[in-house]
């Protein structure tokens, strides 16, 4: 299914688009409300349940969570990746009016205040944190590649498939009885008359919307559903979610009936500096201070009563046969680390997009250093390290400048990996500088040299950001929907990625789908499935469309297909006898409120099969050769 973002986007437009029909009872119950949002999630709310931290002395689930968690033992903290990086630009932010007005007493009262000792030991620290990062990237692909594989996916051919209630519970939410649990919501809020579950109902009222229309979309850039493609799916979701947040929120923007944007890619409103995570916002936490204890009980967010009343629904629909975690109490922990995530991919801070270059060069500078870009690895090298830094006392007097420099350099280098580059230059320790006796300072080159420093810093934060994006964990500026190429140049290794154009435009129906499971690796993730399932079927058949055909497009009318219609298992048929592909996700929305008292068709939400498939399950065994498939019981 899509991202949050788009499901985002479509609730807003729904809402607009009931208060022009005069349906403001729905439009107003959902408006500006944190449970509209959270239940536009749809099942993607249920991606981190169980994220709790496990009773001492047990190992957590290896699930979804775990990945962030450990992603964040070394983002978060102090020392970590956000703290270093405050606290190093901090100091720069101090040291930059003490050379650009040549005050030796401003950098004496630095070096005295206590300042230069505390970046230096917290480099020092994370330089220690940096010996973790490759057993920790290790576990983190570990966990991607093999744990949450489904377990079908390692099973010998013929094997009886995993069981529903080991499923985890995103999955389950949906694929068994989505159109009973919609009915189910709607139902408990209006007989509790609870004001939080209604918001949330008619929320997810629209995520099942969005997904039935925008998920045979997304299977279709993939090449397969998430229960194959696990990780490619959110990779990809990332880029579609950018591409329609920046061209529902860029005035005028236009495709031009091609591939260039008016305005330019470059100029559309960026994702990443959105503040999600504000739409879900159900109560005052320090983001900072949640992600640096993880490992501690978390907050109690979400209200018990409406947990409650929520946990009530599953039971009826679903009675006790449902994924471990899946409980009252388990929203609380799913709706945190949902939030913190959100918070992490789109919040302006020390990690956030629309980061400006430094200012300068100053007019003083002469040359340009020939790489400062540590992610521009040589072939088969190391990252360049940070300009050298030369005396700037005679004598070669090692005084404070030079050791604020110094500190300086290692904490960029740390960024950049570097760490021995870094090591070396925080160890260095400041000595005492005397403004009356000391030989003239060169300040025209301490400013250049600080420029270069900033520009070295600026590369390693957008090669870092890059990296992320690329990676599946944070969302790609907007100006790289517009890459021909998508590569990151590690250690001297180039991994190609698909082209940003091929990550966000549907495929023509003759594509094969849906894919085998993936094989984990590093270098196939990135690129579109070549193994596929037997018999294959249709994701989609509009191809080379962007993401608002399937959003609100007129070319793709309600007429093509409307959500809340009934058919015949496996799938709904069109009367020329093809699948039906759905009318766009806006005007579905709006006609199921339209029809709100309807008994809604259990729609696989992830449409696995492809096209317009009811909820299935294997039949008897999985054989990736010769899928057979039955109604859900």
């Amino acid at each position: 299914m899509p991202g949050a973002a788009t499901h985002f986007h479509v609730l807003e437009r729904t809402i607009d688009q009931l208060t022009a029909a005069g349906m403001t009872d729905f439009a107003n119950a959902m408006r500006d409300n944190p449970y509209a949002y959270l239940g536009a999630l749809g099942p993607a709310l249920l991606d981190f349940m169980p994220s709790d931290p496990p009773p001492e002395g047990t190992e957590p689930p290896k699930n979804y969570a775990l990945v962030w968690k450990k992603l964040f033992a070394v983002i978060g903290g102090d020392p970590g990746l956000i703290a270093t990086l405050r606290k190093i630009e901090e100091l720069l932010a101090e040291v930059q009016p003490l050379a650009d007005n040549e005050d030796c007493e401003g950098l004496v009262a630095l070096r005295d205040s206590g300042r230069v000792g505390e970046v230096e030991t917290l480099s020092n620290q994370f330089v220690e944190l940096l010996g973790t990062v490759q057993t920790i990237a290790g576990e983190i692909f570990a966990l991607i590649s093999v744990d949450l594989k489904p377990k079908f996916c390692s099973l010998a051919q013929g094997a009886p498939p995993t069981p529903p209630n080991e499923w985890p519970p995103r999955d389950f939410f949906s694929w068994k009885k989505t159109g009973p649990f919609l009915r189910k919501l709607i139902d408990k809020a209006h007989s509790t008359g609870d004001s939080r579950l209604k918001a949330y109902a008619y929320g997810y009222l629209v995520a099942y919307a969005t997904s039935v229309t925008g998920s045979p979309f997304v299977n279709s850039v993939v090449g397969g559903p998430p229960r194959t493609q696990w990780w490619r799916q959110r990779f990809i979701k990332n880029y579609v979610d950018a591409w329609v947040y920046g061209f529902y929120n860029t005035p005028g923007a236009s495709m031009n009936g091609g591939d260039t944007p008016t305005p330019p890619y470059e100029d559309w409103k960026n994702l990443c500096s959105a503040n999600l995570h504000d739409k879900i916002n159900l109560g005052s936490i320090d983001p900072e201070q949640f992600l640096n204890n993880l490992d501690a009980p978390f907050p109690k967010v979400v209200p018990d009563d409406f947990a409650a009343l929520w946990a009530e629904c599953v039971s009826d629909v679903y009675g006790g046969n449902v994924p471990p975690g899946v409980a009252a109490n388990g929203l609380n922990s799913t709706y945190l680390m949902t939030w913190l995530v959100m918070w992490f991919q789109t919040a302006v801070g020390p990690l956030g997009c629309n980061l400006k270059p430094p200012p300068g060069p100053p007019g003083t500078c002469t040359g340009e250093p020939a790489e400062l870009d540590p992610f521009k690895f040589p072939p088969g090298g190391s990252p360049p390290p940070p300009p050298s830094p030369t005396p700037d006392v005679e004598e070669d007097t090692a005084a404070i400048v030079c050791a604020i420099i110094l500190i300086i350099l290692g904490g960029i280098a740390i960024l950049a990996g570097a760490a021995a580059a870094g090591a070396v230059a925080i160890v260095i320790a400041a000595a005492l500088l005397d403004c009356d006796n000391v030989a003239e300072i060169d300040w025209a080159g301490f400013r250049c040299k600080l420029f270069w420093f900033r520009t070295y810093m600026y590369n390693g934060l957008i090669g870092l950001q890059r990296l992320l994006s690329l990676a599946g964990f944070r969302y790609p500026e907007a100006k790289a929907l517009g890459f021909d190429v998508n590569a990151l140049s590690l250690a001297g290794i180039d991994l190609p990625f698909e082209s940003a154009i091929n990550l966000i435009k549907s495929r023509s129906g003759d594509e094969r789908f849906p894919s085998k499971c993936w094989d984990g690796g590093v270098l196939t993730f990135n690129q579109r499935p070549t193994q596929f399932e037997k018999p294959g079927t249709a994701a989609y058949l509009t191809g080379f469309a962007y993401p608002s055909f399937f959003v609100d497009d007129p070319a793709n009318p309600l007429a093509n297909g409307d959500v809340k219609t009934n058919g015949g298992f496996p799938l709904r048929m069109s009367p020329q006898g093809s699948p039906v592909q759905f009318g766009n996700a806006i005007e579905n929305a709006v006609d199921l409120f339209k029809h709100i008292a309807t008994n809604f068709p259990s729609w696989n939400l992830d449409a696995d099969r492809g096209l317009a498939y009811y909820t299935w399950q294997f039949k008897g065994t999985y054989d990736p050769d010769n899928v057979q498939i039955e109604p859900e019981p």
